[in-house]
């Protein structure tokens, strides 16, 4: 199915990449911006009418000569002006857009709130442990942000400690959006803490223990409410990757059904539902928690904040391509390759994670 070029009057050129997205040319840097932004809205309208059903005008603006009309000979349209925005109002409409997105974004970029970039922080000297809570807050911050919408008031996010593998950090019972570097707890892996008995950690803390238990490979667990994965545990749709930061879906994520454990039980609160879930997990990196949401793993606390974006990302696409109609296509895991290269890969977590530091505050 492609997109029409509804609502979008100079859509210069544009290429769908199956899995991965598109790519949007224009004649200057401003009318690429306005184009890539009226794609997106012709994209939603399509989406909208295809799911209201019935007949649609795939181009509303569409202007065509009787045919009795004589038709004009064709002649080479003028080359394309790249011309600056002015910033005083009028022009086309890509250099009205422009104007008015500078202003949404230049507060943060230029303003007193911003957070610095690493190579304009200044140097200081922290323990080692300090450097994984301090990234812990960022995580929890940036999971609970609107823009990456993963963390609601509920949910949780924990890492391992990286010099003792048989300790992790997670906060105490609070909300992601508020998590502060006091509020990080260090628990062993029977998830008690290592400073003596508190009354205030989560009470499905069991699942990040546990899973560290049965997974040494594991350095950094969630257990998120995020809503667009919920669907996919209550339907026989099996979620599949979409996007190509899906393929670590492969054929699908296991179900964990709580009923099969304890009928009694809504929530993973003991130490025997909370080995439950990395026995029905088994080698793959997360598990589907029936009606409660899902488990996810990674091999670092940022890779796991980057897949679990792609993952909520996934199950949104996924649920708009079924509900477009026609046959939904699913991508291949990759095949594993030996000795692989990854500073491409690892440099475009990073990208992924400095961007998002810029959006949460961690005072």
């Amino acid at each position: 199915m492609h997109v029409e070029a509804i609502a979008v009057r100079h859509l210069v050129l544009v290429d769908l990449l199956l899995g991965h997205g598109a790519v949007v040319v224009g004649p200057s840097i401003y009318s690429a911006v306005s184009s890539a932004s009226g794609l997106r809205t012709a994209a939603r309208i399509q989406q909208q009418l295809i799911a209201m059903g019935g007949t649609w005008d795939s181009n509303p603006r569409r202007v065509t000569a009787p045919p009795s009309t004589p038709q004009p000979q064709a002649t080479a349209p003028p080359a394309a002006q790249g011309v600056a925005p002015s910033g005083t109002g009028g022009g086309t409409g890509g250099e009205r857009g422009w104007e008015y997105w500078k202003q949404l974004v230049l507060p943060e970029i230029t303003g007193p709130n911003k957070v610095p970039r690493a190579r304009t922080a200044a140097a200081q000297t922290v323990s080692p442990d300090q450097v994984v809570i301090d990234d812990l807050v960022l995580a929890n911050r940036m999971l609970a942000s609107k823009e990456l919408g993963i963390l609601d008031a509920f949910g949780h996010v924990s890492v391992r400690n990286p010099r003792n593998p048989n300790h992790y950090f997670i906060s105490r019972y609070v909300s992601a959006g508020v998590v502060k570097a006091g509020d990080i707890i260090e628990n062993d892996l029977d998830s008690k803490p290592v400073a003596g008995p508190r009354s205030d950690e989560y009470q499905e803390v069991y699942i990040h223990g546990e899973i560290y238990k049965a997974r040494p490979d594991v350095m950094a667990v969630l257990h998120a409410h995020t809503p667009e994965v919920l669907a996919f545990t209550e339907s026989s749709v099996a979620l599949r990757p979409v996007v190509n930061g899906g393929t670590f879906l492969g054929d699908g994520l296991p179900l964990h059904d709580i009923r099969k454990f304890d009928l009694r039980e809504t929530l993973i609160r003991t130490p025997a539902l909370g080995r439950s879930v990395p026995m029905m997990m088994g080698n793959k990196p997360g598990v589907l928690l029936k009606g409660h949401r899902n488990a996810l793993t990674d091999s670092s606390l940022r890779l796991l904040v980057v897949r679990a974006y792609n993952l909520r990302m996934n199950a949104r696409i996924q649920q708009q391509a079924v509900a477009l109609g026609g046959k939904a296509t699913y991508l291949e895991d990759p095949p594993a390759v030996s000795n692989p290269n990854t500073s491409g890969a690892d440099a475009a977590y990073n990208r992924g994670w400095e961007y998002w530091k810029q959006l949460v505050s961690t005072k």
